[in-house]
């Protein structure tokens, strides 16, 4: 209780109070829906979909440039320059996300053919590249401590968006309707976005490319950009061999089992939004307590972890029987296997945040590249052995090599220290 408490107080979980309440809400909306579109589908069509979104997900970092990690860290430090950092990014990211787009339907029609369904699914997926442009002005929200605006935006586009699966499943709507629910979600969050920074903030931009701005991220982008396909591979890869080797219905019983995960990793998601930019100007105003609030903020996410894993670890299978019924049978394997990767993956977000704040970007590439190999091979050699079990279980052991891969690198070896000091709760207090 005591130790909640100081969950509960400390200033980073008090700061993203806005943060928090959205996610909340979301996540029990977003299980009842979820559940409800699960049952209705089926896991053949389940699996049809995953398989789409992380095909989709391999171009979406042709999208972002990296310019999501890089962007609320330039806004702190160059506030005068934010107009013309906001417009050029617009311009760069929105040619990225054509370019995506295509080469998305490419792929795919070379692959799948030109008459499989596939492209249609991966259309409507890649557009929502063009409408997450708008991620730049949530960017600097948070590096002003205005996350509440994203907030809102995203609330109300997931409100609508809700209601709008549910009209789907009782007009029995065909599956193509639900894949598309995901880029109209973001088309509107991102006019929500784009009227708060219109109305809240003093900023006017216009639409000039300053090309000294991108030379100047480069350096940082090109590692960060090979970086994310490598996360994205090593988190999506087992969807795609799967499907590839098992089927639809095997990866939509495993992808059930997954998204129950995704939903808890809203919260280093959350944390890490706010923290970066706090931290990034305690750095260079306040060096001195620098370590100090790294250490909360290791501490926060360790016993977040901790708890959370023991929580879904002991109720996994009950709980899936419950929500997605005999249909999705062996998903609640799936879900207590992967709930032991919870530690190794909130703890790899926020070192991720700390190799970006010292720009120590080519770490978080080798460590990812590391995780990522380890995945691959053993996928190749699990699932055919055990089944989507295998997938799982190569996921939680790359995961957590991937992690702490750190102590192979002589700048941050440190890291790991911190880590296990991070299980002495004092850490937790206000800095």
């Amino acid at each position: 209780m005591h130790l909640l408490k100081r969950l509960i107080n400390s200033d980073l979980v008090r700061n993203t109070g806005w943060l928090f309440a959205d996610k909340g809400i979301k996540l029990i909306l977003g299980l009842l829906v979820s559940i409800a579109v699960a049952r209705f589908l089926g896991p053949d069509d389940m699996g049809t979909w995953s398989f789409a979104t992380s095909f989709v997900s391999f171009f979406s970092v042709i999208s972002y440039l990296g310019f999501d990690s890089i962007l609320p860290r330039e806004f702190v430090n160059n506030k005068e320059k934010s107009s013309e950092i906001i417009s050029t990014t617009l311009i760069a990211r929105s040619i990225s996300s054509l370019f995506a787009l295509i080469l998305a339907l490419l792929i795919i029609g070379f692959w799948k053919g030109w008459d499989s369904p596939y492209i249609g699914y991966v259309l409507v997926l890649s557009i929502g590249f063009i409408f997450q442009t708008a991620d730049i002005f949530d960017y600097y929200f948070q590096s002003i401590l205005r996350s509440k605006y994203s907030s809102i935006s995203r609330s109300i586009s997931y409100f609508l968006i809700s209601g709008y699966k549910l009209a789907l499943i009782y007009y029995k709507a065909p599956l193509i309707w639900f894949v598309a629910s995901s880029s109209i979600e973001l088309f509107i969050a991102g006019i929500g976005l784009f009227f708060f920074f219109r109305k809240k903030i003093g900023i006017r931009f216009y639409f000039t490319f300053k090309t000294e701005i991108i030379k100047d991220y480069a350096r940082d982008i090109l590692p960060l950009a090979i970086s994310s396909v490598l996360i994205i591979f090593y988190m999506r890869i087992d969807q795609i061999m799967i499907t590839e080797m098992l089927g639809e219905k095997a990866n939509g019983i495993y992808s059930i089992g997954v998204k129950i995960l995704e939903l808890v990793y809203f919260l280093p998601m959350i944390l890490t939004g706010s923290y970066l930019a706090a931290i990034t100007f305690v750095k260079k105003h306040e060096n001195e307590k620098y370590k100090a609030k790294l250490m909360q903020f290791y501490s926060i996410m360790t016993y977040l972890a901790l708890i959370l894993t023991l929580v879904i670890a002991v109720n996994s299978f009950w709980i899936m029987k419950l929500m997605y019924g005999e249909a999705y049978e062996g998903s609640g394997m799936i879900l207590f296997i992967y709930s032991f990767s919870i530690y190794s993956t909130f703890l790899g977000v926020a070192t991720s945040q700390y190799l970006t704040i010292e720009r120590l970007l080519n770490v978080s590439l080798y460590r990812t590249l590391i995780g990522a190999i380890i995945n691959i091979i053993l996928n190749f050699y699990l699932i055919p052995k055990y089944g989507i079990n295998g997938a799982a279980i190569a996921s939680l052991i790359s995961y957590t090599i991937a992690t702490f891969s750190i102590i192979f690198f002589k700048r941050t070896r440190g890291q790991v220290l911190l880590l296990l000091r991070a299980f002495n709760p004092s850490h937790i207090k206000s800095v």
